[in-house]
């Protein structure tokens, strides 16, 4: 009788723990992913990106503007670059998303703009995803040369990555021409072929998430009654 009296109670415990041990106090934090692969590629315009150019250090951008005879301008490059995304915790809750490109020297000019298009990865940018279409954040110029571009990116595409557990992270950058002005820039990209200490700033993603943490309290309380439950079915 006693042990079946111990059983109930330790269950009860148990039940307590369960129903007041889930999480409620959330951690903020932040992480700054370094760009594992970047790469850019070209196309007939306005056709597809077909071909790889294979160079991860300049990441050039061209759109050939609306305005303009094709046959003097046929071509557009677009670049991408991706992100390993195993250090952002599972069931982590996304707050800020921001793409860090580097400019060249050149800049970008007046009036020149360009989308950010988002995508899951695999580690190595492929012409497949230089076609993504699934725009994710935007800059426009004029902006200085060598300048650190801070792209806000979109929250709801950031956090799909986390659900589905995605292990990369990647990015497609494209122009988008104007009336008599082609949008021409470029990125540095991650440089592998050149030494660390001489090599420009590669992409990089900073990621601002909040976890939940369960309470210390609640922890010990949970542990104890499940250590109960064992100790009384021995018993029983």
């Amino acid at each position: 009788m006693r042990s079946t009296v111990a059983l109930a109670l330790s269950s009860a415990v148990v039940a307590a723990a369960l129903t007041f041990g889930i999480p409620d106090s959330v951690s903020a934090a932040s992480i700054t992913l370094a760009a594992v692969d970047a790469d850019r590629g070209s196309g007939l315009y306005p056709g597809p990106i077909t071909n790889l150019f294979d160079n991860d250090n300049v990441i050039a951008i061209l759109a050939p503007p609306s305005d303009v005879d094709v046959m003097l301008l046929p071509t557009h490059e677009r670049g991408g670059v991706e992100f390993d995304f195993g250090g952002v915790p599972a069931g982590a809750t996304i707050s800020k998303a921001t793409l860090l490109l580097t400019l060249l020297p050149s800049g970008v000019e007046a009036g020149d703009a360009a989308e950010v298009h988002g995508y899951v990865g695999d580690g190595v940018v492929a012409t497949a995803d230089l076609n993504t279409v699934h725009q994710v954040g935007s800059f426009s110029g004029p902006i200085a040369g060598s300048t650190t571009l801070e792209v806000p990116i979109d929250l709801s595409f950031m956090q799909s990555l986390v659900d589905s557990d995605a292990l990369s992270a990647g990015f497609m950058v494209q122009g988008v021409g104007t009336p008599g002005n082609s949008v021409v820039f470029a990125f540095w990209g991650t440089s592998t072929a050149v030494p660390p200490e001489a090599r420009p700033p590669a992409p990089e993603l900073k990621i601002e998430f909040q976890q939940a943490v369960p309470e210390p309290g609640s922890l010990l309380l949970l542990g104890a009654g499940i250590a109960m439950t064992f100790l009384r079915r021995r018993r029983w």
